[in-house]
């Protein structure tokens, strides 16, 4: 995906739980996130997801 996309900074997460560990780590005052899937996160609650992290 990097390379396809000529982005050495894309975060490419095959596993929910790490993705969400590593969104709720940073910091999204004044920020932008997109996230694509073809699934479902793994059943993860987006709803619940976003209200941590923009806390």
């Amino acid at each position: 995906m990097q390379q396809a996309f000529q982005r050495p900074d894309l975060r490419v997460f095959t596993d929910s739980r790490e993705m969400a560990a590593f969104l709720h780590a940073q910091d999204w005052q004044n920020a932008n996130l997109l996230m694509m899937s073809s699934g479902t996160f793994d059943g993860l609650d987006l709803n619940q997801l976003a209200a941590e992290v923009t806390k």
